[in-house]
Formats: structure tokens, C-alpha cells, sequence
């Protein structure tokens, strides 16, 4: 960052040439993003965001998965960014102060750290229709945007960490997941285990109160169970919750774990949230949302039950 001032620095001396007529300083678009496997977004605020291909996936920072809705979103504005106008000398003095002060750096790299493109982003133009941009190396800012995009392009980079995450409770594949767990601390007659033998699906009481030991479930009713669990998303991360704690302290409405072919496990823990009125006053005894504690990844987020609600299923569903 400290080498970002200086450049600019270099950048503010009226001697030097805003126009060289070299293609490579205005051509931003990377047209294979295949080639790219990791992005280094910063700001001189302190933004600092790493996002490294893993797979099909991307991981944020080396610590959490990135939402593949705002991937997509990103990966669009990488490919499709064009060149909109060249800006007249004074203005191009402006847009460099500009991105001195406020600009984002972004650097593409391929498998071998390779750097394969490099610019700073700034703000929105004069006229509110492009985006400020400056490949580095190059001292000549241009205007661009996406076509069919109205906006500023930088929104789509800079985001702080926590809204590159992907919000997926589970994103599984349905074929992986070996057992399905589900205890109802208040509810046990409800509780029950889903298993996977073989070929053939059982099912039995998580709290042995009847006796009746495993049985044999529905082929095609265990699969459309189990491919619930393919994609469920959180309305929100909530790991700095003011009360998480105390929540954590009471009994939860149920606790689920899933066990995966490659002894991999889920664990997630549901605390109803009940509707209140302003005055404290419950508004019904029936949770629309809850708070759930998702291990080993030791999130906390926020879940609706018309989302949730297939998974939440009864002994007896079976």
C-alpha cells in the first residue's frame, strides 16, 4: 500500500504524458477467466481481500467459502468491464487525485503467480454512467463500465470479508451424506436418526422410548429428504450478535448432525426466535425464525423456518 502513494505520487507530476496510444493500458477485460486463480482487492482504508479458486469454488482470505451469487457477480464485471471514454486532460488530473485518495487496487494472478492483469478503480465519472479506472503501469485513467449495468463497478469489489461469505447452511451433495441426526430436547418422541446401509434407508428413535429399534424407510421418501440438504441459505451471518451467548445458554428447539461418506460432519444447533410486539408482548408461540450454531466452522446465523422447515422433519415423517 505504501508502494500504491508512492505511484501515484510519480503520477501527480504534470510532466508527465496522459496519452501513449498503447492498446494494453486500456484493455481491462480478462476474457478466460479460467486462467485466473487468485484476486487481491485493497483500498489504503485497510481493505484487504484475497480470493483463491478451490476447486469450483472460490475461498475468501484462505478462511471461509465465497457466495457464488457475488462471485458471479464479480466475474461478470472481470469479463465484461469495456472501455466507455477516454476523459479530457483536466479531468484525467482529477480521476488520478481520485484514485490516489480512494481507489482500489485489484491484481489477477494465474496458477504459476503470474500477475495477468492489474488497474485501480475509483468512483463513478463526471457524468455518473462509468467508473473511473488506471491499469497500473500506465498513466493514462480511462472511463468504463458493463453493458446493461447502471452504477459504480468498485461496489462489486469492495466488500469487507464478511459479505464475500457464503451464507450456505448446507450445500451438500445428497449422494455424500451417510446419516441425518435430529434431537428435540422438548420434543423427544420427535427425535429420530436417518441412516444410510448399503443400498437401503432406517430410521429409528434418537431417545429409544417405545422399543421399536430401526425400520426399514421408503427408498424415494429418504432421497427427497436427504435432497433438502442440497442448498439451504441463512438470511444472515450474525457472529457478532449482542446476546449470542445467552442464547447459547438455553435449551435449543432441536440439534441436527449430519455424517458424510468421508467422515465429515455437520453440526447445527436451532434457538427459536418468537415475534414480539414493541410493548414485549409475544405475538404467537410459533417461531418464524432461529438462531442456529453451525460447527466446526463456529458460525452463528440467522435461518427462516419456511426455509428450513423440510429438513425439520418428525420421527414420524418416515
Amino acid at each position: 500500500l505504501g508502494g500504491l502513494v508512492y505511484y501515484f505520487q510519480v503520477l501527480k507530476d504534470d510532466t508527465n504524458s496522459l496519452t501513449d496510444g498503447k492498446d494494453w493500458q486500456r484493455s481491462f477485460a480478462i476474457e478466460e477467466p479460467s486462467i485466473i486463480e487468485t484476486i487481491f482487492i485493497s483500498k489504503l482504508n485497510g481493505l484487504q481481500i484475497k480470493l483463491t479458486r478451490d476447486g469450483q469454488a472460490w475461498r475468501v482470505n484462505d478462511k471461509y467459502m465465497v457466495n457464488p451469487n457475488v462471485m458471479k457477480t464479480l466475474m461478470n464485471a472481470v469479463t465484461e468491464i469495456e472501455l466507455q471514454r477516454t476523459p479530457i486532460a483536466k479531468e484525467s488530473k482529477n480521476i488520478v487525485k481520485n484514485l490516489a485518495a480512494n481507489g482500489t487496487n485489484v491484481k489477477y494472478f494465474d496458477k504459476e503467480g503470474n500477475v495477468v492483469k492489474a488497474y485501480f478503480l475509483g468512483g463513478a465519472d463526471l457524468e455518473g454512467t462509468g467508473t473511473e479506472i488506471l491499469m497500473e503501469g500506465s498513466k493514462q485513467p480511462y472511463i468504463v463500465n458493463v453493458p446493461y449495468f447502471q452504477g459504480v463497478l468498485s461496489v462489486r469489489f469492495n466488500r469487507p470479508e464478511i459479505e464475500w461469505r457464503d451464507r450456505a447452511v448446507f450445500r451438500l451433495d445428497p449422494n455424500n451424506i451417510e446419516s441425518v441426526s435430529i434431537e428435540y430436547p422438548k420434543q423427544k418422541s420427535k427425535s429420530f436418526r436417518l441412516s444410510k446401509e448399503g443400498g437401503d434407508f432406517f430410521v429409528e428413535q434418537y431417545f429409544d422410548l417405545t422399543g421399536k429399534g430401526k425400520k426399514k424407510v421408503n427408498s424415494n421418501k429418504a432421497d427427497q429428504y436427504l435432497q433438502e440438504f442440497d442448498l439451504k441459505i441463512a438470511e444472515a451471518i450474525e457472529n457478532d450478535y449482542t446476546g449470542r451467548d445467552s442464547i447459547l445458554a438455553t435449551v435449543p428447539f432441536c440439534k441436527m448432525e449430519l455424517k458424510m461418506n468421508n467422515q465429515e460432519f455437520k453440526r447445527v444447533s436451532f434457538y427459536d426466535i418468537k415475534s414480539r410486539y414493541a410493548s414485549g408482548k409475544l405475538k404467537s408461540e410459533a417461531a418464524e425464525r432461529f438462531l442456529c450454531m453451525i460447527e466446526p466452522q463456529d458460525d452463528f446465523v440467522m435461518v427462516q423456518l419456511g426455509v428450513f422447515k423440510d429438513i425439520l422433519r418428525p420421527y414420524d415423517y418416515f
